[in-house]
């Protein structure tokens, strides 16, 4: 990656043109994110901004197809000018959003063999919005799942949620115990549930429970740089199969139909 300080209404030079192909290169330039690409086979060099703006995905795993840059997470497509181009899980007649679209780019050139950008001192900045993370006090007000039942008994079981430290055990009559003491802690589908206050829905049901076609499982917890809810979002999106899973799930449906989903 390039890393370039400049003042807004300088060209400055942030790449070799012989290192940018149809592969894109990222590059920062006063601060901010870009991804450099050949959007044609010896065509000019184009700029972007450096994440989709649908999840935020780096650009710089995306593809060139059709002379378009598809990102590699729901295949969004963007033209030269940074606007999108396609949403495949709208469909081909389907209206772009006008926020599908990428902020307007840094002026780009190609010159004495090197690539030159420069930005532009009269466009806004948007603000960057509050972060969510793992340790975010809303996520107080929901069930989480903490431990195997089958783990927990009679010697308090240390674990650590939302930044707190606790423990859990087993009562001598079997019942559940945390300290310290949350709104409740209680057990199903072989998991102990902790919730630190009043949850805003009841624990959900799962009606594949009693379905011998499915079979559960327990996976070990995976460490992720990114928060529990962007985690879970991605689990619940079924766009960006055909893209990311195209090995299993295929690549040819890209369209999602109109569902409901049910509380």
């Amino acid at each position: 990656m390039s890393e370039t300080t400049l003042q807004a209404a300088e060209w400055v030079p942030v790449a070799a043109a012989q290192e940018i192909s149809s592969i894109p290169v990222p590059v920062t330039v006063g601060g901010h994110d870009w991804v450099l690409v050949r959007l044609q086979v010896d065509g000019p060099p184009m700029v972007f901004s450096a994440h989709c703006p649908h999840r935020l995905v780096p650009l710089a795993m995306a593809t060139v197809v059709d002379g378009t840059l598809q990102c590699a997470y729901h295949g969004w497509r963007f033209g030269p000018d940074g606007r999108c181009a396609a949403v495949p899980s709208l469909g081909a007649v389907a209206n772009v959003p006008p926020r599908a679209h990428l902020p307007e780019p840094p002026r780009v050139r190609e010159r004495d063999g090197q690539v030159w950008l420069q930005l532009r001192p009269d466009r806004p900045v948007e603000a960057t919005p509050r972060e969510l993370t793992n340790l975010d006090p809303a996520l107080r007000w929901a069930w989480h799942p903490v431990a195997l039942s089958s783990g927990v008994g009679g010697d308090p079981q240390a674990i650590r949620l939302l930044g707190q430290n606790w423990q859990v055990w087993r009562e001598d009559d079997g019942t559940l115990a945390a300290s310290p003491a949350p709104y409740d802690v209680t057990e199903r589908w072989g998991l102990v549930w902790l919730a630190p206050d009043q949850p805003l829905d009841d624990l959900f049901d799962d009606p594949d429970v009693e379905d011998s076609d499915y079979v559960g499982a327990w996976l070990p917890p995976a460490r992720t740089n990114v928060s529990a809810g962007l985690v879970a979002d991605n689990f619940l999106d079924v766009a960006h199969f055909p893209f990311v899973h195209a090995a299993t799930f295929g690549p040819d449906t890209t369209v999602v139909e109109p569902y409901e989903v049910q509380p």
